[in-house]
């Protein structure tokens, strides 16, 4: 283990909780992870769609959002989607559930088309 999870647990096992508001140095090799794991932390991730909560591991958008928007999207960095979605809170943009398994995206809107230039740049 290193330094600071043992630090984490000893601050746990005290009752003490870390400042959610201070930076943290903790990263997650997804490419290190079980495949439980990782679907562990999508499911997870996806419950935060549309909060600000959002880890930027899953998709947030429709099918309907564009070719150009879905191929930047899909292949976009996990800071990038994070960057986007947050955009999008901030916009006001609202979100869609599906009925079922949870699964919630934004709709598509012209602040959507304008958020995605805004972080990517534009086509030409």
């Amino acid at each position: 283990m290193t330094t600071s999870t043992n630090t984490v647990l000893i601050n746990e096992q005290k009752g003490t909780t870390m400042n959610p508001a201070s930076p943290s140095t903790y990263k997650i090799n997804l490419e290190t992870t079980t495949g439980r794991a990782t679907q562990a932390l999508y499911d997870l991730d996806k419950s935060f769609i549309g909060t600000e909560d959002y880890m930027g591991l899953c998709f947030f958008w429709a099918y309907d959002v564009g070719s150009r928007n879905r191929l930047l999207l899909r292949n976009a960095s996990v800071a990038q989607k994070k960057r986007v979605h947050k955009l999008l809170l901030e916009a006001g943009a609202s979100t869609v559930s599906t009925p079922g398994p949870h699964w919630r995206w934004f709709d598509r809107s012209s602040a959507f088309d304008e958020i995605v230039e805004k972080v990517f740049g534009s086509s030409e």
